[in-house]
Parts: C-alpha cells; structure tokens; sequence
C-alpha cells in the first residue's frame, strides 16, 4: 500500500487512503534515511488489537502524473480539488468522496482520473491528507512538500548532533581574544553567526584609521568533511526562511545553540582583523582561530540608535558610527549595486489566520554589518587566490547583450546616452538609479532593472561579481546557514594549516556547486510561495476591497499590479480591460503594457486564495 510520510519523532507518521476513507498508521522502524516530509513510501500494513494500524515501509516510491499536490473543497455546489500551484489554476470538479465534509479544507495528494461516469468530472482514485488550511502553518508546510526542501533529520544525524555537544572542546578558552564582541541581527534571529568589534588603530603611521575584527562561528571545527551533519547539510545546501518558522541546515543544538554566538559562553570562531585608514582603503588582513566571548547581543533596530547623527559622540560605540561613515566611501565598496528594496516583513500572531504585512526600510545598522561582511568575505578570496587554494565563489556575470538591449529601451524615456556593453558595470547603474529614485514609477523600474540581471551562482572557478564590482568574491560569513561558507572555511583552515585533513578537490567542489544552486533556487523559490500564501491570507481577511495601485507588469494574460497601502501583488485579467471600456489599452501587446509601469489604477479585490497565493483584482 502507498502511502506519504508526514513527519517523525519518536515514531514515523503515514498518512494514506483506503476505499475512500482517509487512513493513519505509524511505522516504529529504526535507522530509516533519507526519508521526508511529502515521500510517497510502498508499505505493508499490520493492525493492532487497539485499531491503530502499524506500517513496515517497504521503499520509497516516484509520485505519479496524476497525483496533484491540493486542497479539497465540498460545499451544496459540489466537490472540487484546488492545485497549490498557480501553474494549474483551474479547480478539478470532482465526484464527491464518501466524507467530504471531514475532508473539506484539508491539503494533500490526490491521484486524480477522469471520471468514467460523468466526462464532465474527476474521480480521485488515492489521496494523502497532511492537514488542513485552517492552520496557519499548512502554508510554509506545502511550500516545504511542493518544493522538496528537507525538514527531518535522519536519526545518525541527531545522535551525531548530541555526541558533539557533550564532547565539545573548549581547552585553551583562558586565551581567549579580549575584545567586546557585539552581535546585530534581527531580533528574532536565534543563528548568531558573526559578531565584530571595532577600535582606533593606535598605529601613528595609520592615524584616523581603525582595525575591525569581524568574528564567524567556526563551524568547521565542529561539523567535519564526510561526517553524518555533513552529508546532510550538504543535501540541504541551505537553512529555508519562512515567516513562521526557519528550517535549518544543520541540527538546531548546533545551529542555534553550539555555535551560535549568544551572550554567557566562549564561543569558537574563526576572526578576521582587517585594518582600514581613514580613506576606507583596507591595509592588510589577518585570520585566527580563537575563542571569543560576546558582550551584547543587539537587534537591527536596537544598535541604529547609535549610528545616527543625533545620539552623542562620546557613547563606546561611537568608533562604529565613524567606521561606518568611511566604510560607505570607500572604493573597495561605495561601487556595489544599491538596488534599495525595502523588505517585505510578515509576522504571524499567536491566534489563528493574525498576519501582519509591512514594509521593512533598510536601517543604518544594516548596511554596516552588509559593508563588514562584504570586506570579510573579499579578504577571504584575496588570502585563497595568494595561496592558490581552490574554492567555491560566488559569482555575479555581466549582463548579457539581450539584457543591455532591454535596457537601453527602459532608459529612453530619461534621454539616457546608450550604454554598450564594455562599459557596463555596476557603478554605472548606480547612476541610473539614482535619476529612477525620485520618479513616480521607481519601484517598477528597479524591478525591471533587477530582472534584466543574470542570477548570481556559486562556481568553482574564479570570476568576477558584477553587482559588488569586485574581480573576486566568496560567501564566507553565514556557516551556520549556508554550505558553501562552510566548505569555504575548511578552504581557509587548509591555506592556513589549521587542517590537515583531506579538502575536496575540484571535481568534489563542482558536484558541492550543482547541489548548492539547485538547492539555493528551491529555497528561494519556496519562500517566496509561502510569502505569497500569506500575503493572500492577510488579503482574504481585509474588510475593504478597493484599494488604490500602481502597474507594475504585464503578460500574455494578465496585468500585474502593486497596492500602495500595503506592500502586496496581484493580477488582474487582460479581459478587464475590455469590460472597463479601456479596449486601446487591452489591445495593447506585453511590451506596450510593460512601458506603462508605474501607471496608477484603482483596483477591487475578486479573491485571494491563501493555499496556492493568488490574489485576484478588478478594475
């Protein structure tokens, strides 16, 4: 019997059907691996003597072409099954199952026919409930199934996990580097992974300048190559963001506990100390391994306080203030793209269907910890490139004739010198964003801008990152949360000799590559859904329904507007147009539409769909 895995703790959870009716049943098996949330598993079932039915998983199996990943709706109407993907919007009417009104509202997989009785409808042959959609979490839950990110630990993980922490070495730690480390992350952040300090340089031949130390957990030390973690990090490539809860890339007492840099404990940590003048030029760098211990853990929002011109100049945190300030025009980093997006913030309350949608404007601490990690992770690549160590880079292509051309198109209308391509270049754009800033159509030009971009990748050769305009770049700075800073550490612990044990060669670190892209593009892409999800949510729940817009796109189908009350997107279709006796505009092909970015409408909301994210509004 098939049947899907829905989660595992001191047993393994299946979920499944059986003549119609929703089934349940428990494996107690041990040392099964590799086995996820979403894994349609062949099964043999037993039944107990109290009617729970046990199961002894026999193998995974692929999902078939009919099953859809949905939700199943029943009202007077009638039974239909709703997909998860805006890629098949359209309802499957569906013969009612025996219990539909137990059914209703709840999300799985539905092996759908078409029905032998009625040609008009489906008939589900099999089906896998993983919940329903009145809670609140079903929709980080079906980003999670419907993009395949790993969210279980296997059981060799776990015990590898709790092995570390009770043999975690901390000889030496009387040593440790006597600098009073701070922390600056959101302030729901529990994966502390950098943490800085930074004082005058007393050197009279640097004078004005100062010396930064910029501290990164040392996973490596922990975490070794071919280790249990490290085949699973490696899988996950990546920790998943989701605005109600995180799925981390290593074990959560490692995570956020081990190496976390929290106050109350000496932490490992691998310390850049980069000497700056008062010009912004970088001097020289160093690395040591050490332990160091942190005097405050700040929010974002907590620490701004101190970078503004009205707190006093005489505060122990008036050297940032000052760093930050020569840090912005320096020449190693005022070049990067300054794109300027505020973040799209979503907090969900404790009751049931509470979200709240906001605008998130880049605070001043926030762009100096950017600045500070840009600097770590560029004297990182300089020290590999010296010791001709082989790595993972992150780079950042030049945009491509076809993308050049498109913009060229996007700047006319600003009477903007054509720009070739051997010019190009990140300073350039500055430029031009600068002139788009203060139009009314800003944000939908900066998101043109941004699309025409080519996608920033990790490689294992060395290129140049077109965004910060530097020749070469690495990630180096979040181990916690991403494998490439973590194989990036163990590259700088064999430069330095920290290590001597076997480092990946080439061949190893473009497989580490193809793995930690694709899985990268999964996460972005599932964060994304599930911010979508409960963008419609919130949307379903407002009591107005007009709200004022502004056109931010346009394809063959469908005109995409932003709402200016809240930071939210929606559709609306091309045939609104006709009907709203607008027909010169609905005639208009994608291109024409595209031009009129930033146009202002007033709009009316027709249905948000919290299960698959969409948002559908009228004129």
């Amino acid at each position: 019997m098939a049947v899907a895995f829905t989660g595992c703790e001191e047993f393994i959870q299946l979920v499944g059907s059986e003549n119609d009716e929703p089934i349940e049943a428990k494996s107690f098996q041990k040392n099964l691996h590799n086995i996820q949330v979403g894994d349609l598993l062949w099964v043999k079932l037993e039944q107990r003597k109290n009617n729970n039915l046990t199961a002894k998983i026999v193998r995974k199996i692929k999902l078939s072409r009919r099953m859809v990943l949905g939700v199943y709706f029943h009202d007077k109407n009638g039974s239909f099954v709703s997909s998860t993907t805006r890629k098949d919007p359209k309802p499957y009417p569906i013969e009612p199952l025996k219990h539909s009104s137990v059914i209703n509202g709840k999300y799985g997989y539905f092996e759908i026919r078409k029905s032998k009785k009625n040609s008009r409808k489906f008939k589900i042959f099999d089906f896998h409930l993983f919940g329903s959609i009145t809670d609140v979490s079903s929709y980080s839950r079906i980003a999670t199934i419907q993009w395949k990110i790993r969210d279980q630990f296997p059981k060799k993980v776990i015990e590898e996990a709790i092995l570390i922490t009770k043999n975690k070495n901390e000889e030496n730690k009387e040593k440790y580097l006597r600098k009073n480390f701070i922390t600056i992350d959101p302030h729901d952040a529990k994966d502390l992974d950098d943490a800085i300090f930074v004082e005058e340089d007393q050197d009279s031949k640097n004078k004005d300048g100062f010396i930064v130390y910029i501290a990164i957990a040392d996973v490596s030390y922990f975490v070794n190559l071919g280790s249990e973690i490290d085949l699973e990090a490696k899988k996950r490539g990546n920790s998943t963001y989701f605005p109600d809860k995180v799925i981390p890339m290593l074990p959560e007492v490692i995570s956020n506990e081990i190496c976390s840099l929290k106050t109350g404990s000496f932490k490992r940590c691998i310390v850049a100390k980069i000497t700056i003048d008062k010009n912004g030029n970088k001097l020289s760098h160093s690395f040591q391994r050490n332990f160091i211990k942190i005097a405050n853990n700040f929010s974002y929002r907590q620490f701004n306080q101190f970078l503004e011109i009205s707190f006093a100049e005489n505060n122990e945190y008036a050297v940032y203030k000052r760093a930050y300030k020569i840090l912005k025009r320096s020449m190693l980093l005022k070049n990067r793209l300054l794109l300027n997006f505020s973040e799209k913030k979503i907090e969900i309350g404790r009751k049931n269907f509470e979200v709240k949608i906001f605008e998130k404007k880049q605070l001043k601490s926030n762009e100096l910890i950017e600045l500070l990690m840009i600097l770590a992770n560029t004297s990182v690549a300089e020290l590999l490139r010296t010791k001709s160590v082989n790595s993972i880079s992150r780079i950042h292509p030049t945009p491509d004739d076809l993308a050049i051309n498109e913009l060229n198109i996007l700047l006319q209308s600003f009477n903007w010198k054509k720009i070739r391509k051997e010019s190009i270049s990140s300073k350039e754009m500055n430029k031009i964003l600068l002139v788009i800033e203060g139009s009314d159509n800003s944000y939908y030009l900066k998101q043109k801008l941004l699309g025409l971009l080519p996608k920033a990748v990790y490689s294992q050769g060395k290129a140049n990152h077109f965004g910060l305009h530097l020749k070469s770049y690495c990630h180096f700075t979040s181990p916690i949360r991403r494998y490439a800073d973590l194989t990036v550490h163990r590259a700088l612990s064999f430069a330095l000799g920290w290590e001597k044990n076997y480092y990946p060669l080439n061949e190893t670190l473009r497989l580490i590559c193809d793995t930690i892209n694709l899985t990268e593009r999964q996460s972005v892409q599932a964060e994304r859904d599930s911010v979508d999800r409960y963008s419609a949510l919130f949307m379903a729940n407002q009591k107005s329904i007009s709200y004022e817009a502004n056109i931010i796109g346009a394809s063959r189908f469908f005109v995409f507007v932003r709402l200016k009350l809240y930071p939210i997107e929606g559709v609306i279709p091309k045939n609104e147009f006709f009907k709203n006796k607008l027909k010169n505009l609905a005639r208009q092909d994608t291109k024409t539409l595209n031009e009129l970015g930033g146009q202002r409408v007033e709009v009316k909301l027709n249905s948000a769909s919290p299960h698959n994210g969409t948002i559908y509004f009228s004129l």
